[in-house]
């Protein structure tokens, strides 16, 4: 398990709106979900769209230039290994929650900037990342190691 930093990153803003790419795929509706953190300390709550298809799992959040607090994206991913992420034409910042089989969250990447090509790991093996809005875990005490409930319809 991945610890987090003991300060908090800087989030950065989303991109600006003439730098953010227009999606070039009519929008398409994904399944939707929840994700709930019982271990937290105010339990949140997230309503998720399913990237399930590798179509979706690559897409991703692409082009998107804001995202409701409670809300956030949950990929199924080709296996428990360690995956990497990256924010190509992605214009919110985000926190990415890689989480395992087990639904353990084994690491956090905080604040991930928008429209950057570097791939994010946590450096441990996972099976699901889940994204929503950069700052959102710190605001809610979600933290590495603690369990989240994952829906049915992801497994």
């Amino acid at each position: 398990i991945a610890k987090l930093p003991a300060t908090a990153p800087v989030i950065p803003p989303p991109a600006d709106a003439s730098r953010c790419p227009l999606d070039p795929e009519p929008a398409g509706k994904m399944p939707m979900a929840e994700v709930t953190f019982p271990e937290a300390p105010s339990q949140p709550r997230v309503e998720v769209e399913l990237a399930k298809t590798e179509h979706d799992v690559e897409k991703g959040l692409m082009f998107r230039r804001s995202m409701a607090d409670d809300r956030g994206m949950l990929f199924k991913l080709d296996g428990r290994r360690e995956h990497t992420f990256w924010m190509h034409n992605t214009c919110i910042p985000l926190d990415m929650l890689f989480i395992d089989d087990d639904g353990t969250i084994v690491g956090i990447v905080e604040g991930a900037a928008p429209l950057t090509d570097s791939t994010r790991t946590v450096g441990c093996p996972s099976v699901f990342v889940l994204e929503v809005n950069g700052g959102w875990t710190r605001k809610r005490g979600v933290v590495p190691g603690q369990k989240v409930t994952l829906p049915m319809a992801v497994r």
